[in-house]
């Protein structure tokens, strides 16, 4: 009786390790950022900023989900705050179904269901991005 037992959990544990292993990749390549899981997988992000759309592919693609992956990491999204009077002025569309809006004057990155206050760091690094990409 105890090994049947011992070869059942031996099975299970190997069960798992194998679920673990060939799904590993599929979670990294799908960031989520907030408390709902905010996808942000895409091959590209279109950016309105200064009324002028810029595409994010490859490297700048990774380097500005990574600003906003930081921003969310920092600070808590708050899911009860909104503030229908805020102007954004950045417009981001992941091409996946999930759009998010910056208030450059505000400092806060609206998620759809939250915002998230953004450090005077961080949304310079997203300014950089554009100001790269303008040269």
């Amino acid at each position: 009786m105890k090994k049947k037992y011992g070869v059942l959990v031996f099975l299970g544990i190997l069960f798992l390790i194998i679920f673990v292993c060939t799904n590993l990749n599929h979670f990294r390549s799908k960031p989520k950022i907030g408390v709902n899981s905010f996808n942000v997988a895409s091959d590209e992000i279109k950016i309105t900023y200064n009324k002028k759309e810029y595409i994010l592919t490859g490297r700048e693609r990774e380097k500005f989900v990574d600003i906003l992956v930081n921003i969310c990491q920092e600070e808590e999204v708050d899911c009860t705050e909104k503030n229908d009077n805020t102007e954004y002025d950045i417009l981001l569309d992941f091409k996946n179904g999930n759009n998010a809006k910056i208030s450059s004057k505000e400092r806060m990155l609206d998620l759809g269901y939250g915002v998230v206050d953004i450090s005077k760091e961080n949304m310079d690094k997203i300014k950089e991005i554009f100001e790269h990409k303008e040269n």
